[in-house]
């Protein structure tokens, strides 16, 4: 399938049902311990291009089919993880200009004292029900249906 995984059916006959299979190394940890994948080994693994297939391509002259299994699911994955990281990083840069722009508002408030001129509402968390009207923000709406009716309040 060029994912990893291989398609196989419980039995020989063409219609016994089919079943999807990951490929994977096995893995021996009773024989000895496990090292580090070396630098060098990494590097093609993560590369891009010729290198990269390169490798693959080894892999998949390999006698263990998971070999190549196994090397394309590390790029795949490798891949997305750095897509990711982009993402990330420009996040990071929106947030950081986020903060510069509020940093520049606070100081610009604070040079002209506004919190000074607004001593009187400190503390007052319930400020909106006190404001005048014309200042409230939350909008009501008449139900104009029950007044186009006839209900209450409307016309009969």
């Amino acid at each position: 399938m060029g994912n990893g995984e291989v398609i196989a059916r419980a039995g020989e006959r063409a219609d016994e049902p089919e079943y999807v299979v990951s490929l994977y190394l096995p893995s021996d940890y009773s024989t000895r311990p496990t090292a580090l994948l070396p630098p060098w080994f990494l590097e093609l693994l993560q590369a891009s291009g010729g290198a990269y297939h390169t490798l693959a391509e080894a892999a998949r002259g390999l006698k263990h089919p998971a070999a190549f299994a196994e090397v394309e699911r590390y790029h795949r994955h490798h891949m997305h993880r750095a897509e990711l990281e982009v993402a990330r990083q420009a996040i990071i840069a929106d947030i950081d200009k986020e903060d510069d722009t509020l940093q520049g508002i606070e100081h610009r408030m604070e040079a002209y004292g506004l919190h000074e001129r607004l001593a009187a509402l400190e503390g007052r968390m319930d400020i909106r029900q006190e404001l005048p009207r014309h200042h409230n923000f939350v909008t009501r709406r008449p139900n104009s249906r029950r007044r186009r009716r006839g209900g209450p309040g409307g016309p009969n």
